[in-house]
């Protein structure tokens, strides 16, 4: 699901008609309702009735374009930060963040308020949500970013980068819109007797490989489809084909069709700064700051939250 498809339904629902957006958009009605079909489809979602007099959201449509609205914001907010601060003439620590790996509000959960914040300007470069360039920019790390928040763990990424865990998040369980355990709160093990369950290959990571194995304990009918990387093709096909997906707290309310449930268990994600294997000064200032306020990096030692 491109982002642009997503911005063409926003604008199409502010319209009211499809003859209105598609002037705004500079594209032909046929064109732009080919687009929308398409979106409806992918999501198996109705999300607009067809009337003589325009086009007017469903409930389901309704809910999706408030979660989206909110997403896309969030996500132009970080574009326009990141390039108001590029016209600031002082040194920067550029944190790379995309919809897929969001910083939210740790800056201040974590007092990154302090003397540092007052000497420098950490600014926000936005990554595109594909494996590819992911990849690509952890592997040239200290080029265009020089920190990255992501879940931690990663073997591959631990032989390229060095990581300070900030925070750990709760495993949840995301439920898509059409599963038999949307309506639940919260899920217990003999829920998920029987489902497929998408989550990261637990070879490549070892907290994702605890909770597997407790939940093969517990559930043994339960199997897993393993992923090297959670992007929104993964949320789609897990709606498509109404799978549960393992994810990280962090990603909660990433994919407007989900549900981030807790489960009965006690199972958490460390998250953090990866960074190059020879950090900036910048970076090696703030690490530091970060110890003498109390944020040892020590995975153990750091609190959990919920994003």
């Amino acid at each position: 699901m491109k982002k642009d498809v997503l911005e063409l339904f926003i604008t199409t629902a502010d319209a009211g008609s499809f003859e209105q957006a598609s002037q705004q958009l500079f594209l032909s009605p046929p064109a732009l309702m080919k687009q929308i079909n398409n979106l409806e489809r992918e999501t198996k979602l109705k999300l607009f009735y067809r009337t003589n007099k325009g086009i007017v959201l469903t409930s389901s449509g309704k809910i999706f374009y408030n979660s989206l609205s909110k997403i896309i914001k969030d996500y132009q907010d970080a574009v326009q930060l990141a390039r108001d601060t590029e016209k600031v003439q002082s040194e920067t620590l550029r944190l790379g963040i995309s919809l897929i790996n969001p910083y939210k509000d740790v800056a201040d959960k974590f007092h990154y308020r302090t003397r540092f914040y007052n000497e420098t300007y950490i600014t926000v470069v936005p990554l595109e949500c594909n494996y590819k360039a992911f990849a690509d920019q952890f592997t040239n790390m200290g080029q265009e970013v020089d920190a990255i928040p992501y879940f931690l763990g990663n073997q591959d990424l631990d032989l390229i980068c060095q990581s300070y865990c900030l925070a750990r998040v709760p495993f949840r369980i995301a439920v898509p819109s059409k599963h038999r355990l949307f309506s639940k709160t919260r899920l217990t093990y003999a829920d998920l007797e029987n489902e497929t369950i998408l989550t990261i290959n637990g070879n490549l990571n070892t907290y994702y490989h605890e909770v597997q194995q407790a939940i093969s304990e517990h559930a043994p009918t339960a199997s897993f489809s393993p992923v090297t990387f959670i992007d929104f093709a993964v949320f789609d096909d897990a709606l498509r084909n109404n799978r549960l997906l393992l994810v990280g707290d962090y990603l909660k309310g990433v994919h407007p069709s989900f549900r981030f449930l807790p489960m009965e268990w006690n199972f958490n994600l460390p998250y953090g700064l990866y960074f190059s294997q020879a950090p900036s000064k910048l970076l090696s200032d703030l690490l530091e700051i970060f110890a003498e306020i109390g944020k040892t990096g020590k995975i153990e030692e750091t609190e959990i939250i919920e994003f």
